[in-house]
């Protein structure tokens, strides 16, 4: 906890932007953990999210925060209509299905000018402040989201061990045997697909705040990519996943791009390896193993 007062402001700045990260990767997670569907929209919600901010605050002189409850509710409503859109497909064609959804979105972002701002969207967009504390400051901005991502994990850790929960991974298990017992799968799986949506848009409006910036390329390839890999590396079956992948992915970037201009290249070689070696992400990887030691140490 005092690391962001003793740390340089940069590290304090990788720190929260690795919430960001992980919050959209959790959203993720979510979704693919416990219905095995693999969205590739999530950073649609995202950048819907942030635009609501952007056009509410910037052009219309709205209050920021009702800027940002309209955000994270305008993020559900187009995940609404991409489950809708999507709900027939599962497997690799719901994630194609998104991945068409997504580059859409990211049209209507990018064509829509009058209204998103096009190519260039919107930057210098204010950070409020709470009482006696200043968004604009590094610090308490991540104190902030570290209180946010708590509260949004503590709920979606209730729901997934809730009976709404259990129904979520049998009908990813076995969607046959648990619609034969007359439950709704597809209803299920759209509502899941919602409140992945509006976790998304939750961590727009903090990438809102961290970046002061929304444009096209918030729903881009490269950030749809940083998304997944934080997700997959950390643990795509565990909410924390999406924080421990996004810690690792965000300083490796920082750090390999500061040494060279093919970072990419680089960090789809680790990210390859990983693939490789932890299939199930670092959390499942030491899970692995643990169940190793002890059954090595059982006689």
């Amino acid at each position: 906890m005092i690391i962001p007062f003793i740390a340089p402001a940069h590290n304090v700045q990788l720190l929260a932007q690795t919430l960001v990260v992980g919050m959209a990767a959790m959203s993720f997670i979510f979704l693919y953990g416990y219905t095995g569907l693999a969205s590739l929209a999530q950073m649609a919600y995202f950048a819907a999210s942030g635009y609501f901010i952007a056009v509410m605050t910037m052009t219309y002189s709205q209050y920021y925060w009702l800027a940002a409850l309209c955000g994270v509710l305008g993020a559900g409503l187009l995940a609404a209509l991409f489950a809708l859109l999507s709900y027939r497909t599962a497997g690799i064609y719901f994630l194609m299905m998104t991945l068409a959804l997504s580059q859409l979105a990211y049209s209507v972002y990018l064509q829509w000018s009058s209204v998103t701002g096009g190519y260039r969207g919107f930057s210098g967009i204010q950070r409020p402040e709470i009482g006696p504390f200043n968004l604009m400051d590094s610090v308490p901005r991540y104190f902030f989201f570290l209180l946010i991502a708590a509260v949004v994990y503590v709920i979606l850790t209730f729901i997934t061990a809730s009976k709404y929960g259990v129904a979520l991974r049998a009908g990813r298990d076995n969607e046959t045997k648990l619609a034969a017992l007359g439950v709704n799968v597809r209803m299920q799986r759209f509502s899941a697909h919602v409140l992945a949506g509006i976790v998304a848009g939750i961590a727009g409006v903090m990438g809102v705040l961290q970046y002061g910036v929304v444009s096209p390329e918030t729903t881009g390839l490269t950030e749809i990519l940083k998304m997944i890999m934080a997700a997959i590396i950390g643990g795509a079956f565990w909410l924390e996943g999406g924080f421990l992948g996004a810690l690792i992915v965000v300083h490796l970037i920082n750090f390999i791009s500061s040494q060279t201009q093919r970072y990419w290249m680089i960090i789809g070689a680790i990210f390859v390896l990983v693939i490789i070696f932890l299939p199930r992400g670092v959390i499942g990887g030491v899970s692995d193993m643990r169940k190793r030691i002890r059954q090595w140490r059982t006689p």
